[in-house]
């Protein structure tokens, strides 16, 4: 086929890759799916008794699961919208607050390892090699 008729194929078929065919003088299309269309029948129109491309019923499939797994994602950010209007003020504030002491902790400790570490590690430089190594037992 033609580049212009290998063009409008391409277009009618997301996903698709337009290249040389075997002669190097003309163009085929190659679907997602792997299929070759080398030359179409009428570039990418379908007639009511035809049956889609294999890439668009996979297309449709895959929408109809990720419509399914939308409606079971919905249900879940509902059900866990309905928890947390249950929770009361107090209970938050304690969540709150837990969380702050938590946070300060790590930086508290944080600060002392990394006192601890610039006090007792040795100097790195650009030139120095460092190797870990750990012994099974054996001397």
């Amino acid at each position: 086929m033609n580049y212009h008729e290998a063009v409008a194929v391409a277009k009618s078929n997301p996903g698709s890759v337009m290249t040389r065919d075997a002669s190097g003088e003309g163009f085929i299309v190659r679907l997602a799916n792997g299929v070759i269309i080398d030359p179409p029948a009428q570039a990418g129109v379908l007639s009511p008794g035809d049956e889609p491309p294999f890439c668009i019923v996979q297309l449709d499939d895959e929408n109809a699961l990720l419509k399914k797994k939308v409606g079971q994602l919905s249900q879940q950010i509902s059900f866990l919208q309905n928890r947390l209007a249950k929770v009361s003020r107090v209970v938050w504030e304690r969540i709150e607050r837990e969380e702050r002491e938590e946070h300060t902790a790590r930086d508290e400790i944080a600060k002392r390892l990394g006192a601890k570490m610039a006090s007792t590690s040795p100097s790195v430089s650009s030139n120095t090699i460092v190797v870990h190594a750990s012994t099974d037992g054996q001397d």
